[in-house]
């Protein structure tokens, strides 16, 4: 199997680098403010342009005119992309906060008629706000991890007829349960091969041959974000890692597999033209009781009608993001079909359509 992977301009985020670790180093990073000056003067704000002419209250485009996206290229620094080992996910998306000044366009979800769910309704509505800010905050910035999204080639109609479900069949325990898929770097945790002052765990791994030394931090709220999950979904790690290194990650993190009930990694995702996209087809479960969080929307490309956007984490430790999530979730486990809710929550479908090249 190869240990490359291959990228268009910036759909990654990794650097050229001696590690095997597709995450970029923090000292490589640059904060949301930083990208946004470095790009206002390329180009003008794309964020704006849409809000204008798209309405994200759920009813049609104000003007059925595409948005023109300029395929300039990037900075030089930016186009020396090369292929690298990848021990670790690669990912295509940062996110970064965007907060709109018409907080009213953004659609909240349908209120429940019984008062005792009237909080978590409203808990719930802030969460898709929040989350939907950050998702349109973050096209300006990655655009093409949207372009990759709109323009995937499909599969194959018959690709999965020969294939068995990766999931065993549900337990009598699980039975009846909805399935919380949930990326791995990035999204519940950061890793590093590079020497971390301050790291929740340090663990070795050997890659083809070769041992690393990893420093991982847990994201805010890990533990008590899975502990919440747990007992109310079937909870799957799918992770474009290595599973060499996410298998011994989450054996430290979750020795008894309480907490995470099934494992998924590289292996189980589908090379899209190089990259690793996780088609939630493999699973075997309905689709329609399925929802993925990751960091990098191109991951659900496939399926982004079960997706959930998350902010791309890597050490602020005020981070909320996953106490987030659950109001969310919450809501999600009532319903009998996620799809419907989740394409009205973030409109991901209209977002890829008014978007062109």
């Amino acid at each position: 199997m190869s240990l490359y992977v291959k990228t268009p301009s910036k759909m990654s985020y990794r650097t050229p680098s001696k590690s095997p670790i597709a995450s970029k180093p923090r000292s490589q990073m640059t904060s949301p403010a930083q990208r946004r000056r470095r790009l206002s003067g390329n180009r003008p704000s794309l964020v704006q342009s849409l809000l204008k002419r798209f309405d994200v209250s759920g009813n049609a485009l104000k003007n059925s005119k595409e948005v023109v996206v300029s395929t300039a290229p990037k900075p030089q620094q930016q186009q020396q992309q090369c292929q690298q080992k990848a021990l670790f996910s690669p990912k295509y998306l940062d996110t970064a906060q965007h907060v709109d000044d018409d907080a009213s366009m953004l659609n909240s979800p349908p209120t429940s008629p019984l008062k005792k769910k009237q909080q978590l309704d409203a808990e719930c509505a802030d969460s898709v706000q929040s989350i939907r800010q950050s998702l349109w905050g973050s096209v300006q910035e990655d655009m093409d991890a949207f372009l990759f999204m709109k323009y995937a080639p499909p599969l194959q109609d018959n690709y999965f007829e020969h294939k068995k479900p990766v999931l065993p069949k549900q337990s009598e325990e699980m039975r009846g349960r909805h399935t919380l898929v949930l990326d791995l770097d990035e999204t519940l945790v950061h890793c590093s091969v590079d020497k971390v002052d301050e790291c929740d765990l340090i663990f070795p791994v050997v890659f083809n041959g070769e041992h690393y030394k990893v420093y991982m931090s847990k994201r805010p709220g890990f533990k008590q974000f899975l502990e919440a999950v747990a007992p109310l979904f079937e909870v799957v790690v799918f992770t474009a890692s290595q599973q060499c290194y996410a298998d011994k990650l989450l054996n430290l993190v979750d020795p008894e597999h309480c907490l995470i009930h099934h494992r998924l990694f590289r292996h189980h995702c589908v090379n899209v033209q190089g990259n690793f996209v996780k088609d939630l087809r493999v699973l075997g479960r309905d689709l329609s009781k399925t929802v993925i969080i990751d960091n990098s929307p191109p991951a659900f490309t496939y399926q982004v009608e079960n997706g959930i956007p998350i902010v791309s984490w890597y050490s602020d430790k005020h981070d909320t993001e996953l106490r987030k999530m659950l109001p969310l979730l919450m809501k999600l486990r009532t319903l009998p079909n996620v799809q419907p809710a989740l394409k009205k929550y973030f409109q991901l479908n209209k977002l890829l359509k008014s978007i062109t090249m």
